[in-house]
C-alpha cells in the first residue's frame, strides 16, 4: 500500500475522516471560542468539585482536562464512565454530562441522576435527546454545534471545557497555552496530513511500523489519557487490538510481564509517549522500560508531543495518534470511518447511540 498515493484515499476514505484530522487545529479554536462565550449562573461558579460524565471522546476530553489541570486549581475533577451518578456527588459539585450526539444512553442516565438530585449540572452536547431535556429543564448548554464523527471532537470538548472554567474563574488564563497549541497543531497537519510524503511524514512512518503488530501505549502524567486515547483511535479507526499502560502504575505490573508467551516479541509494538514536563521519575521510567523492551526484543518507539506547554504537547501528542491510527486503517485497506462492531452490540442490546 503507498500511502503517498491520492487515490488510495478517495477508494478507502469515502467519509472523508482526513479532511477531519485536518479540521482538528479549528475545532480546538472553536470549542476554545464557545467555552469563553458560554457564561454560568452565579450559583454554578461556587461549586467545590467538578464531575465530566460521558463515554468514548466525550470522557476522553474530561479525563484530559483533569491530568491538564491536576496541579493548577485546588477543586479536583473526576470523570465518570458509567450509568447514574456516583452516591458520594452532592450539591457543591457541577455535573457536566457530555455527549456528542445526545443520545449515549449512559449520558442520559447522569443526565437525569442530576436532575433527580438537584445538582447544579450543564450539558455539553451537538443535539439529540439530552439537548431537549436540557432545554426543557433550563439546563444551560455548552453546544458542539460541528458536523463531525464523535471521536474527533475530542478537541473541541476538551478546549470548550478549559474556556468554560476560565470564563467561571475556576482555572487562571489559559490564552497564551491556548495560543501556542493552536499554532503548533496548524504546523502538526501540514507534516502529517496526507499531502507530506512518507519519508518526512512521520506518522505514515508509525503506522507501516505497526502493520501487523499489536500497539500498547504507555503515558503518565497529562500524557496518560492521551495513551488511551491513542488505544481508542486504534480500535476504531483502525479497527485494531490497541491496548494501554498508565504509569506510575505499569511500573508494578506490566513490566513483570515482558517474558512471556513465547514469541510475544514478533507481535507487539510499544508506544512511550514522552515530555520533558512529566515528573521526574516518569520519564525515568519511560527510559528504564524502553531498556527493558531491547531486552525482550519488543519493538518500541518514543513519541512526543510539540511545544513548550503541556496543553500544547497534550494536543499534538493526542492528533499525531489519530493521524497513526488513520494511515494503519488505510494499510489495512479498511475504512476508518465505519464502526461495525460497535453499531452490532448496539443493536443486539437495544442501546441508544453514542
Amino acid at each position: 500500500m503507498d500511502l503517498d498515493r491520492p487515490e488510495v484515499y478517495e477508494r478507502l476514505d469515502p467519509s472523508g475522516m482526513r479532511r477531519l484530522l485536518r479540521r482538528f487545529p479549528h475545532l480546538c479554536r472553536e470549542g476554545w471560542r464557545v467555552g469563553r462565550e458560554t457564561v454560568l449562573p452565579e450559583g454554578m461558579r461556587r461549586v467545590e468539585r467538578v464531575l465530566v460524565a460521558g463515554m468514548g471522546g466525550s470522557a476522553i476530553a474530561g479525563e484530559m482536562l483533569r491530568a491538564l489541570l491536576l496541579s493548577q486549581i485546588e477543586r479536583p475533577i473526576a470523570v465518570w464512565r458509567d450509568y447514574g451518578l456516583p452516591p458520594a456527588v452532592s450539591s457543591d459539585t457541577l455535573v457536566i454530562v457530555s455527549s456528542y450526539s445526545g443520545n449515549t444512553g449512559e449520558a442520559l442516565s447522569s443526565f437525569a441522576a442530576a436532575r433527580e438530585r438537584g445538582l447544579p449540572t450543564l450539558v455539553l452536547t451537538g443535539g439529540g435527546e439530552l439537548r431537549e431535556e436540557a432545554a426543557s429543564h433550563g439546563v444551560p448548554v455548552l453546544p458542539i454545534d460541528v458536523k463531525s464523527q464523535p471521536r474527533a471532537t475530542v478537541g473541541y470538548s476538551l478546549c470548550a471545557l478549559l474556556g468554560l472554567l476560565q470564563t467561571a474563574g475556576l482555572v487562571g488564563d489559559q490564552t497564551a497555552a491556548m495560543t501556542e497549541s493552536i499554532d503548533q497543531l496548524l504546523a502538526q497537519v501540514n507534516d502529517l496530513d496526507e499531502n507530506a510524503a512518507l519519508a518526512d511524514n512521520p506518522a505514515k512512518e508509525l503506522a507501516q511500523e505497526l502493520q501487523g503488530k499489536v500497539p500498547v501505549i504507555y503515558g503518565g502524567g497529562f500524557l496518560a489519557p492521551v495513551a488511551r486515547r491513542w488505544k481508542n483511535q486504534f480500535n476504531e479507526n483502525s479497527k485494531a487490538w490497541a491496548f494501554f499502560e498508565e504509569l506510575p502504575e505499569a511500573r508494578h505490573n506490566a513490566v513483570a510481564g515482558f517474558n512471556f508467551p513465547p514469541g510475544s516479541d514478533e507481535g507487539l509494538y510499544v508506544i512511550l509517549l514522552y515530555s520533558p514536563l512529566l515528573a521526574e521519575q516518569t520519564r525515568k521510567s519511560l527510559a528504564v522500560i524502553a531498556e527493558l523492551l531491547d531486552r525482550t526484543g519488543v519493538e518500541h518507539k518514543t513519541v512526543s508531543g510539540r511545544g513548550q506547554g503541556d496543553l500544547a504537547q497534550q494536543l499534538t501528542a493526542s492528533l499525531y495518534g489519530d493521524y497513526v491510527s488513520y494511515y494503519l486503517a488505510l494499510l489495512y485497506e479498511t475504512d476508518p470511518t465505519p464502526i461495525a462492531n460497535i453499531e452490532h452490540l448496539k443493536a443486539r442490546l437495544g442501546a441508544q447511540n453514542p
